[in-house]
This record gives structure tokens, sequence and C-alpha cells, in this order.
């Protein structure tokens, strides 16, 4: 495991198999544990989970070391209790409190018993400090042990903190001011962003491993593109099947029309671009935010579904890379101003009709952990969406169905 890779083994039987195989070694981002500690000793867990958090780590519990010291010996645990254990000491053991990921791992014979896994992500607000009876100090990974930190490290981690502590709406103008078409007084247009938090400049490539490019482009379309993702139809989607092209920093896929068709500016409705770039950061760009025919309509189905497909892919990309820290996500739609729901409007009558639409743009920018965006893309798109849905209907309609 390199200083961004951390292990998630997906069963039992994964655990096992690495363990016997003799392969597996504590790291300052991997810690084998027999069991976990006496219940009089949760500043143990605390102080491990802190000490992890400064780079990011996973703390496997139901492992011994041998005569040699090293993680060969399988001792699953009892589990009942112990995820619920781990989380009561992460929140309140530990200022400020970490988000951890905490995976139970049972034996296909023995329900009862397995091993439990705790991934711990690199933490923005790092360093943590550890508040358990009489100890306030902060901890950090020395080899395969936590230690107290220096205060020089401290300092350091501090600094960092700072600078992780971006204003995200500069990045998002940055990303604005390379506009992939021309304002069209017709249409409304959907810009998404994504920005890994901790520095990730080879998160592509941990994603791809020794495949080819095109081969984990095309999965990660293939995987977000499923009715399992999204049930309700819109045009373009993400199953066209085009191919990628590399860029400066990334590849692009035109899902829908590409910048040498003429009517591209005309009808920017047809317009669909998703690029992901090599530290893991994505953009993605549709035309048909809201379309005027006779009146001004917003497509809220088609800006829910590409939303959705949007955090499936890169939540697949994040899992397929190990990375299960913290994302910053962005959606911004603009010139929407005037527009009404394609939903509830009804010509017939009109005085019952939402208002249209008061502001020129609609703007969320909000921090989610990489795991929730594979495990749940459709609730996180909601966070995203719905805020401007229930102005735009009222309340009266949800482009999610249930």
């Amino acid at each position: 495991m390199d200083a961004y890779k951390l292990w998630m083994p997906e069963s039992a039987e994964e655990i096992e198999r690495i363990v016997n195989s003799g392969t597996l070694e504590e790291t300052e981002i991997f810690d084998a544990k027999r069991e976990l500690p006496d219940q009089r000793k949760n500043k143990e867990i605390a102080k491990d989970v802190a000490a992890m958090a400064n780079n990011g780590g996973v703390l496997l519990y139901g492992v011994d070391e041998d005569a040699n010291g090293q993680p060969t010996v399988l001792n699953p645990i009892p589990l009942a209790g112990a995820s619920e254990r781990v989380q009561m000491v992460v929140h309140t053991s530990i200022s400020e409190p970490l988000d951890v990921i905490i995976r139970e791992r049972r034996l296909d014979q023995n329900k009862a018993e397995g091993y439990l896994l705790v991934i711990v992500p690199p933490s923005a607000r790092a360093p943590h400090m550890v508040i358990s009876g009489s100890d306030y100090r902060y901890y950090e990974r020395k080899g395969k042990i936590s230690v107290p930190m220096p205060e020089g490290e401290v300092a350091r981690l501090y600094q960092q903190r700072q600078r992780w502590e971006r204003d995200v709406n500069e990045l998002v103008e940055k990303e604005m001011a390379r506009p992939m078409l021309p304002p069209h007084s017709n249409f409304a247009y959907l810009h998404l962003f994504a920005w890994a938090l901790s520095p990730q400049p080879r998160l592509f490539e941990r994603a791809r491993g020794t495949g080819a490019p095109q081969t984990l482009l095309d999965d990660l379309l293939r995987l977000s593109s499923g009715n399992d993702i999204v049930s309700w139809s819109y045009g373009p989607d993400f199953r066209s099947g085009k191919p990628w092209h590399r860029v400066t920093n990334g590849w692009l896929c035109y899902l829908g029309s590409e910048p040498q068709q003429p009517n591209r500016v005309q009808y920017p409705q047809d317009a669909l671009d998703i690029q992901v770039n090599d530290d893991g950061s994505a953009r993605l760009f549709s035309g048909g935010a809201a379309e005027r025919r006779a009146l001004f309509f917003a497509r809220e189905d088609k800006v829910a579904g590409l939303t959705t497909r949007f955090v499936a892919l890169l939540g697949n990309l994040y899992k397929r890379a190990t990375y299960f820290g913290s994302v910053d996500i962005a959606i911004i739609i603009t010139n929407i101003e005037g527009v009404i729901s394609s939903s509830v409007y009804n010509v017939n009558f009109s005085e019952n009709n939402p208002p249209p639409y008061d502001r020129p743009e609609y703007r969320c920018v909000e921090r989610v952990a990489a795991p929730t965006m594979v495990e749940d893309p459709r609730g996180v798109a909601e966070r995203f969406v719905m805020p401007w849905v229930e102005v735009l209907t009222q309340r009266r309609h949800s482009p999610f169905p249930d």
C-alpha cells in the first residue's frame, strides 16, 4: 500500500487469504489488532484512530501477530456491539470527532464472529486531540505504533489544515471561466464539479492499475449508466459509447453533440460533456437544464439524473483508487431566471402554478465523504438538486421517484 492507498477487503475470505499468505505487513497506514481492547481501555482505540487520521489508515481487529511480530494469526472476534462501541469512542474521545467507515466482515460458518474494519480517511481537520480521561494530546503513527505528536508536527498539521480550508468557490469560478459553450437565451446550462480534498496527484493511475485508461473510463460509464442508478429517461445520457479523448490533465468524453458539429451552438440541449482528471477531479456540462419552447421549462428530471450518474461515476472511481477521504462537489445551473417547472406547470390552471424562478443562477457547494458517493449516489444527488427543485415546484414534486 502506498501513502494514499488504503486496503478495504470485501469479505472475511479475502482477509483470511491475505493473512494466510504471509504477505500482509503493518505500516503507518495499516495496523492489525488481535481484538478490541478491554472496555476500560477505550483510549487505545481513540489514540489509533486519531493518529491514523493524519494521513489515513486502516485498523483491522481480529488478526494477531506471530512470534516474529507479523500479522499472520487469524483470531475472529465477536461482532455484536463492536461497531457501535468504536463509533461511540470516536465521537466521545476525539476532538473534533471524525468520520470513520466501519465495516464488519462476518465468517460464513459463524455469522456472530468475524473481523472488524475501521477505515480512517485522511482528515482535512487534522490533527485531532484524544480527550480520554486525563489525556489531552495529539498522536501520530511511527512505524507500527501510535505515539504522542511533537509540537512541531502539531504546528505543521495546523498549517496544512489552513491550506485545505480552501475557498471552493474560487475553484468553481476558475472552471466557470472556461465555458463549454457560449450562453444562449433559450437554454439553461448545468455544470457539475468535484475535487478530492487531500492532494491526489495519481488517483486516476491508482484506479486503473495495469489496465488501459479507456477500459477504466468505459467501466465507470457502464457502472453509472444502469437503471439501478437512474430509473427515469432523458437525453442525452451516459449510454452513448463514444470514445474518450486525452486532454492536458485528464480524459474528456462528448456524450452528446461534439464541438465540430455545427448545430452544437444553436442547439446546446444536445451537449453533454464529462471530463475526468488525473487527480480525480471531474467536470460535467449539459446544455439542456432548461429549454424555451412556448414557455421556459426547467428539466428537473435531467438535472437529477445527470447529477446522480456523475456522483456514481466518481464514487466508483474513488472506490477503485481506494480513496475514502472527502470530496468537494459543486452544482451550478445558469440562466434560469424565469424558468418554470416542467413537472407541475399546468396551462389550464395558471393561477395555481408555482411562480417562475426569480434568480439567474442556482449554486450549491458541499463536502461529502467519498464512500457515500458509491453507496448512495441518489442520496448525495438529492442534497444538491432538491433545494432548487423545492423552490421551483413549491415542494409539489420530486424528480427522484419513490
